[in-house]
């Protein structure tokens, strides 16, 4: 248990930025799962601080597709005459 909760750790804290959030969640997740094999005066700081961990670490957003501007679209442009 504790080394892999050590492992959870290492992971997220060699991830940088949005990436460290699924390390986090993972860190919580077996944080709870192995809350019975944690002595009782560690469980609420250990639940705690991974909640706490996960909730700082923005999620990614989602990568664009390719919308930007001009991309992939004809305009079409009729001069019109004075007399339309």
């Amino acid at each position: 248990m504790a080394q892999r909760l050590a492992a959870d750790a290492d992971a997220v804290a060699s991830a940088s930025g949005c990436a460290a959030r699924v390390p986090a969640q993972k860190l919580l997740d077996d944080v709870i799962a192995f809350q019975d094999r944690v002595p009782q005066r560690y469980r609420e700081q250990l639940t705690s601080s991974a909640n706490y961990l996960v909730s700082r670490i923005p999620e990614c957003l989602p990568p664009t597709q390719g919308h930007g501007k001009h991309k992939g679209h004809k305009k079409n442009h009729k001069k019109h005459d004075e007399n339309d």
